[in-house]
């Protein structure tokens, strides 16, 4: 174009002769010709027009490989974690007792029969075999007396109490030997489970920045029709498997809500800006986000026992993510400033555990584990529910705890508890759950302390059902308040904990 430009010049100017132009201007005529189907198509011209505005497939690319290599070392690491769950479980053998008996069968007879002089009649008239018997019994019993004592050792061994005596004694450090055995044990499997949970997580993390996005007609066809709406959008990329995502970029001042309805419209489903990005001068980016189909109000009314300063009671709602929350509610056995602590103390574990998004199962028996190892003779009882506000689906969990509720136009569903507190057993069996909830649900926790005010459970529902469960905090402070009423004042810490789902309009 330039040396056509040079051409014409010269030729009107009269320095170059015609025939010495004739190159140039050829090459300025065919340069018009490759230029004007460009011009006339809008797909060329716009493909022109947004690589000329923004330039980004090395950053793009610098990006990519960046999530590649994270997403890997992510993996690779929750191998590391997945191997020293295996790790823990390879120790973690059911070990027989017969060495430790022997053990303690060889110092029994080193003690009192060492320097003995019936050793050898004692051995032939099977005393020793005695012995054994004898450790066996009180390995199970945990002491021995007289009554334990064998016709052949009577018969036989002239200081049957200084035997008695010795075992004893051999058997409170094999008692102290297996207590440690038997915690260095639950120990290794406590951090076996953790280690699984955080291989999950890190894992999933993993697989998801390894994720490769397939949406360039779908973006195509969005940047088309908001080019229709007056938006000029050289860039559109749509994120995640369930579009929940949208980036745009925009120039200028572009009114929000006029772009956010043209997706919305584009795509079927709603969208809201979450965030905004600015680039260089009037260039920004634009992040929609397809909200929740259902919200929640919550409400949570308490009550501290007559004479306490604190409760034993702890509640949270928590948000584990843009499309999920929890609620629970922990109720510490007993009140006061312990209660709370081994109730404040599970709740702190849940929410921690669930952000994290760690398997339930692993969170429940992590917990159970730890408020098992506590001073005193407390336990918790639990409520948890999880639900996904996409679905609806929320997910209950129940640990030794009053039977919760549901209330769905004006009819109650009961959620039973058949498991013990958190702390009592080693193997806990939670009762669990599964409910699609729907807009006007409301779902309900209370406390012993509530619970117990009603003269039985049917009257405690048939109760619940005169209630207009619109407003969860009021309808907490309601039950809190018929709940002291039937109790003349607060005979025990009270908490009623509400959930109202309605469609996020």
């Amino acid at each position: 174009i330039c040396g056509g430009l040079t051409a014409c010049y010269s030729f009107i100017s009269g320095k170059l002769s015609p025939f010495s132009q004739i190159v140039p201007l050829y090459l300025f005529l065919l340069a018009l010709a490759c230029l004007a189907p460009a011009c006339a198509n809008g797909k060329y011209f716009d493909t022109l027009k947004n690589k000329l505005l923004v330039i980004t497939p090395l950053p793009n690319a610098a990006i990519a490989r960046l999530q590649k290599n994270t997403g890997e070392k992510l993996y690779r690491i929750s191998e590391v974690f997945k191997e020293i769950e295996c790790a823990f479980l390879s120790l973690d053998c059911e070990a027989s007792n017969a060495p430790i008996h022997a053990r303690a069968y060889e110092e029994l007879r080193e003690r009192c029969c060492r320097d003995c002089d019936r050793r050898k009649r004692c051995a032939q008239n099977g005393v020793f075999t005695a012995f054994g018997r004898l450790v066996a019994v009180g390995a199970v019993k945990g002491k021995v007396t007289l009554i334990d004592l064998s016709s052949e050792i009577t018969a036989n061994c002239s200081r049957p109490t200084d035997i008695l005596n010795c075992l004893n004694s051999i058997l409170v450090d094999l008692r102290k030997f297996l207590t440690e055995t038997e915690n260095a044990r639950a120990g290794r499997k406590l951090l076996a489970e953790q280690a699984r949970g955080v291989s999950h997580v890190l894992k999933s993390c993993a697989v998801e920045l390894s994720r490769t996005q397939s949406f360039a007609s779908t973006a195509e066809n969005l940047k088309k029709e908001l080019s229709q709406h007056g938006f000029a959008c050289p860039e559109i990329y749509i994120s995640g498997d369930d579009q929940s995502e949208i980036y745009t970029t925009v120039f200028g001042h572009a009114n929000v809500e006029t772009l956010g309805a043209a997706i919305t419209k584009t795509l079927g489903r709603r969208y809201a800006l979450k965030d905004k990005i600015p680039y260089d001068g009037d260039k920004a980016c634009l992040i929609f986000g397809a909200p929740p189909r259902l919200d929640a109000a919550f409400g949570v009314a308490f009550s501290i026992k007559d004479g306490e300063k604190i409760s034993g009671d702890t509640h949270s709602v928590i948000k584990i993510n843009e499309h999920a929350f929890l609620m629970a509610l922990s109720d510490g056995m007993g009140s006061g400033e312990y209660a709370n602590m081994i109730s404040k103390a599970a709740i702190s574990l849940i929410e921690a555990f669930y952000r994290a998004e760690i398997p339930a199962d692993t969170v429940l028996k992590t917990i159970n584990k730890l408020l098992s190892l506590n001073r005193e003779e407390r336990f918790a009882c639990i409520d948890i529910a999880a639900v996904d506000l996409n679905s609806g689906r929320a997910d209950f969990v129940k640990i030794g705890s009053p039977s919760g509720i549901i209330i769905r136009d004006g009819e109650i569903k009961v959620l039973e508890s058949n498991s013990l507190p958190l702390g009592i057993l080693d193997n806990l069996r939670p009762t669990t759950c599964t409910e699609i909830l729907q807009s006007g649900d409301v779902a309900v926790f209370m406390s012993d302390g509530v619970t117990s005010a009603f003269s039985s459970m049917p009257d405690m529902y048939e109760y619940l059902q005169t209630l207009k469960p619109l407003n969860p905090q009021t309808l907490a402070d309601t039950i809190l308040a018929a709940a002291k009423e039937r109790l003349s004042g607060a005979i025990d810490d009270m908490t009623v904990l509400c959930a109202r789902i309605f469609d996020n309009e």
